[in-house]
């Protein structure tokens, strides 16, 4: 039975790379990262043979090597994630480094100073909360998610998150935010490697189809400078790192709350006479990760799961200002501006009379008239109307009221083949519903009309890879 299942596994798994080879994939970089070090003595000669151990903290998954004739060792093919480190070696104590954190396609280094004693013996060193890695030119910043989780972000939209991050400017809202000054199409935003951005726009390239989610997220990379090799398309890199199960079962449940009970009201909303928006938005969600038990295999280590479910429910209203006709307007007299020898005054011209006296056509359009009628109903029923500069229309304010939704289950499995091959799989299936669309600014026009946009959007993205470590120096990275 066991055997038949290893059989039907690596069957299921050789489909889908052949049924994928042939899928062409944009804009791809890999999320994984690489560790190496030198092991040396107290006056800082080179120790080769000395046994290196990288041990995953949140699953236990543990990589051996030894270091070379130079003391050298180095491990290519990481997930992200915090690590400790084991060098030990016969005639001298056991050097431990632990919450050594590494960031996706950063590669990090350690040096490893065993003293002589008992190989029994330890010596604890505790990392920072990154490594320092001297490899690479790349000017990047991380946000990782027990960061990513405590910014108060309404939204949360984990890409909005980097609007927190030095050199990003959002003068023209979020989307449109310029990292380092740079134009919107030289951004390339991808999760897991695939890329999810919108870099053909050149003033809203700050977007991305899919919006992970901030309880989903490992890490989020901003890369500003010399991206590397394994990165997509675009001068600026945005990599996203799908949260990941560990050895453990971990889980989580969580809610927002926003309501215009906790407000004061807008100040134009004041200068209008209008009440407070009722902007509402409850955001709830859970996640839980942990091992999969897998027939045949009673230890943990193997096979690992997260799923995240979000949904947010926005009942709201918004401000919206619209130009109506006076009344005096509508009627056909229009009034304008005289200016003889430098004095102003005021003058009206009937274009009816104007018309008919010239042989034009003197008579309204009744469709015309019709709909200007029940544009002056609606505008009487609620909302405000004010004066403007100009002398023949108003502006009329009022609040329509709309509901938006959005639901973004995630999920991700990892499955350690073996010591060197390990496949990943992560999906991201998003719905967005608003009715009527603020966002995209297509609510009624005015009150009762029937004039309006709606959306319903479904958006996926999902990434399946296989990463083999073929020699210290070598991996292979299918996705």
């Amino acid at each position: 039975m066991n055997d038949r299942f290893a059989r039907l596994a690596r069957f299921v798994i050789i489909a889908l790379l052949l049924v994928l080879a042939g899928t062409p994939a944009f804009a791809q970089g890999t999320s994984a990262s690489s560790l190496s070090g030198l092991v040396v003595d107290t006056d800082g000669g080179v120790i080769p043979g000395a046994t290196v151990i990288v041990t995953n903290n949140a699953t236990g998954v543990a990589l051996e090597v030894v270091s070379n004739s130079g003391g050298k060792f180095s491990i290519p093919a990481l997930d992200p994630g915090t690590y400790t480190v084991t060098v030990s070696l016969a005639g001298f104590k056991t050097f431990v480094a632990s919450d050594l954190r590494l960031i996706s396609s950063r590669p990090g280094s350690v040096t490893a100073t065993l003293e002589i004693g008992a190989l029994s013996e330890t010596v604890q060193v505790r990392g920072t909360s990154d490594l320092v890695q001297t490899q690479t030119p790349a000017v990047s910043s991380t946000l990782l998610t027990q960061q990513l989780t405590q910014l108060p972000l309404i939204s949360r939209n984990a890409l909005y998150s980097l609007t927190s991050l030095p050199g990003i400017s959002t003068t023209g809202g979020p989307r449109a935010a310029l990292i380092n000054g740079l134009p919107n199409n030289t951004v390339n935003i991808t999760i897991d490697g695939v890329g999810t951005g919108n870099a053909l726009q050149s003033t809203d390239g700050f977007f991305s189809m899919v919006t992970p989610r901030m309880d989903a997220v490992e890490e989020v990379t901003v890369t500003g400078a010399v991206p590397g090799v394994g990165a997509g398309a675009g001068s600026t890199q945005v990599s996203f790192v799908t949260r990941s199960g560990s050895n453990q079962f971990t889980s989580s449940a969580y809610l927002y709350w926003r309501d215009p009970q906790f407000n004061t009201n807008y100040f134009f909303n004041k200068a209008a006479n209008l009440p407070k928006n009722d902007v509402k938005m409850t955001t709830y969600g859970a996640r839980v990760g942990g091992p999969i038990i897998l027939p045949g295999y009673n230890g943990r280590g193997k096979a690992f799961f997260f799923l995240n479910m979000e949904h947010q429910r926005t009942p709201s209203s918004a401000t919206r200002v619209r130009t109506i006709l006076k009344d005096s307007a509508a009627s056909g007299i229009f009034t304008y501006d005289r200016v003889v020898g430098g004095v102003t005054t005021q003058q009206s011209v009937n274009l009816l009379q104007l018309a008919a006296s010239n042989g034009q056509i003197a008579s309204t359009d009744p469709t015309i008239m019709a709909l200007l009628a029940r544009i002056r109903a609606a505008t009487a029923t609620q909302g405000t109307i004010s004066e403007t500069a100009n002398r023949n229309t108003n502006a009329y304010t009022f609040q329509p009221e709309g509901r938006g939704d959005q639901y973004a289950p995630t999920g991700r499995i990892d499955y350690n083949l073996t010591d060197n091959h390990r496949l990943s799989a992560t999906y991201y299936w998003q719905r967005f519903k608003s009715n009527p669309d603020f966002l995209n600014n297509v609510e009624v026009r005015f009150p009762g009309f029937a004039n309006y946009g709606t959306q319903n959007s479904y958006r996926t993205t999902g990434s399946l890879g296989l990463r083999s470590t073929l020699s210290s120096n070598m991996v292979n990275e299918f996705k």
